[in-house]
């Protein structure tokens, strides 16, 4: 009886010790990989009346007359607010991978968006990043 109880105890020890060292290697939300092709912009937001409108094709942010009809928009900005401009892929098809990382800039001033992101230019929805 003693025999089967301490074999019981190093089964159970040894399948606990399996399983709680297993390791995570995923620590935070899905994000871009720092290496690679990976983009970082500052938005400021601070505005109450203005948009903050962003092309990821032209990998900047851009002036445009009525959001609803154009084209030469991606993702926009205003306070903590965003809006994408999608159908399918995005209006070219093509696809980006973001990451929204700071509410702050350089300076630690709040009303700014920071985003990571990745331009998948391909048209392709396969994404060669590895999370960190």
């Amino acid at each position: 009886m003693i025999k089967r109880t301490l074999l019981l105890a190093i089964a159970i020890a040894t399948t606990m010790g399996i399983v709680t060292c297993k390791k995570d290697n995923k620590t935070q939300p899905d994000k871009p990989n720092p290496g690679g092709n990976v983009k970082t912009h500052t938005f400021d937001t601070r505005a109450f009346d203005k948009w903050v409108y962003f092309s990821f094709a032209e990998n900047k942010e851009v002036e445009i007359a009525d959001f609803q009809t154009s084209m030469d928009w991606d993702i926009a900005f205003h306070r903590f607010d965003v809006r994408v401009n999608c159908g399918t892929a995005g209006p070219d098809g093509k696809y980006a991978k973001i990451w929204l990382k700071d509410y702050y800039n350089d300076n630690s001033e709040t009303g700014f968006i920071t985003m990571q992101y990745f331009y998948q230019k391909d048209g392709s929805n396969e994404f060669f990043m590895e999370i960190e």
